[in-house]
């Protein structure tokens, strides 16, 4: 007697067409997966930002590091790998800077610099989350969410620095022989910076 898997009748795989009403459901479904991947790698690359931030003064971690990679930094050795990694982040962080001069002292902070001041004074200055939340007079969620939102932030600025010289350099990271460098973008900043994204 046959074990009863053996006995049953083997299946065919037959090829499955959409009908021409499925195709804005399957259209859908391929968007909304996109959509996923997407987000799965901004939270990886956030995950690279935020720690290429915590070790913004450490010229040997950053060239070592998987951002340094990932923006396709290059330098002689780690350590101008490091600086320019230094460089883009600096960039970035500063694109989130609001026109005009920063409020001094005891001046209220307007909402539009919040994202700045978070991550410049945590970063940059090094000073604790609660003075910064003392300073823009915000409570402990609020801080959260606006450091989560400036560290997107900076992750998106770093990306399109990225885009930007891989456009100019024709997808390839090398330079297109009579391309013109860009100008006024973070990209170009980077580039006349001596660093590579």
């Amino acid at each position: 007697m046959l074990p009863p898997w053996e006995s049953l009748p083997e299946r065919r795989s037959v090829p499955v067409r959409a009908s021409g009403r499925d195709e804005p459901w399957l259209q859908a479904g391929a968007q909304q997966l996109i959509a996923t991947m997407e987000s799965q790698l901004d939270e990886r690359f956030e995950r690279m930002v935020q720690a290429g931030l915590r070790h913004l003064p450490e010229y040997d971690w950053l060239g070592h590091s998987d951002l340094a990679e990932e923006l396709l930094v290059e330098g002689v050795n780690q350590i101008e790998r490091g600086k320019a990694v230094r460089q883009a982040i600096l960039a970035a962080i500063e694109s989130l800077r609001p026109a005009g001069a920063r409020p001094a002292g005891t001046q209220c902070i307007p909402r539009e610099w919040y994202l700045y001041v978070i991550m410049y004074d945590a970063y940059i200055e090094e000073i604790s989350n609660r003075e910064i939340m003392a300073r823009l007079y915000i409570s402990e969620g609020t801080f959260n969410r606006r450091r989560r939102e400036a560290l997107r932030a900076v992750a998106h600025a770093l990306l399109e620095a990225k885009r930007e010289t891989l456009a100019a350099h024709g997808g390839s990271g090398q330079p297109r022989p009579e391309s013109p460098s860009p100008a006024d973008s973070l990209a170009g900043w980077l580039l006349r910076q001596g660093g590579r994204c």
